[in-house]
């Protein structure tokens, strides 16, 4: 079945399985999470080498109608998948909305209604499409949207920084123009305008130095003359206790 309905149900990790084996040209193999271990001093101690667990046995012509229909997913003007371009590499794709909960004939407002009842947006690609080395399932939960729409550009950031064209997820044109703001340098005064306000500030300061208050009579401490326990003479200053802050 083609359409993600009732009991048809399936993990991201299988999507992705299926995804490389129309990539790879019919080819299932094992999945796994580790590629190789390396010792602490840099030795390699396992590498896992691919195993193969089955053919998909389908004709070479039916493959290639599959491959160039993901490609135009992406990369034809028509396509759903538009969103998962990424510069100088064709990627292969496949949009997807799955249904969530079963709502009879009235769906109509099922992805305006509560999170829990809107469907699943899902994007699945490889890439390049010629040689593909990468093959990727993404689903976000009751999205509501189309897999086109939320699911595509996440698989996009995720292609883009694999084959190292990853130029970052657009910012809002509020965000972008904070971000503009912050990276432009501050602009220099008038000569004119810097003189005025170099004059200002020393008036400001000699003001300053005038309202300071005549310096304070010296005090009588418990190590000087005439304070408790007072020697004859001027007394050493007391070692102070306080630890400077680190």
């Amino acid at each position: 079945m083609a359409i993600g309905q009732g009991y048809v149900t399936a993990t991201p990790l299988q999507m992705a399985q299926m995804t490389a084996i129309i990539a790879n040209g019919g080819t299932r193999y094992r999945p796994h999470y580790v590629k190789r271990i390396d010792a602490p001093d840099g030795t390699l101690r396992e590498e896992v080498q691919p195993e193969v667990l089955g053919e998909a046995h389908l004709k070479s012509s039916t493959l290639q109608q599959v491959r160039a229909g993901m490609r135009d997913v992406v990369m034809s003007e028509a396509g759903t998948g538009k969103k998962a371009r990424i510069p100088g590499i064709e990627v292969a794709g496949k949009t997807g909305t799955a249904q969530a909960v079963k709502l009879g004939e009235d769906r109509a407002g099922v992805n305006r209604g509560p999170q829990a009842a809107r469907d699943h947006a899902w994007f699945v690609a490889f890439a390049p499409y010629e040689n593909p080395e990468i093959a990727i399932s993404c689903i976000v939960e009751h999205a509501g949207e189309h897999g086109g729409t939320v699911a595509a550009p996440i698989v996009q950031q995720v292609l883009a920084h694999y084959f190292g064209r990853n130029q970052g997820p657009s910012l809002p044109p509020t965000q972008e123009a904070a971000a503009e703001k912050q990276a432009m340098p501050a602009a220099s005064p008038p000569a004119s305008q810097g003189a005025t306000l170099a004059r200002a500030d020393q008036l400001e300061n000699e003001r300053a130095v005038r309202r300071e208050p005549p310096a304070a009579p010296p005090r009588a401490s418990d190590g000087g003359p005439g304070g408790i326990g007072g020697a004859q003479g001027a007394a050493s200053p007391r070692p102070s206790t306080a630890r400077a802050p680190r």
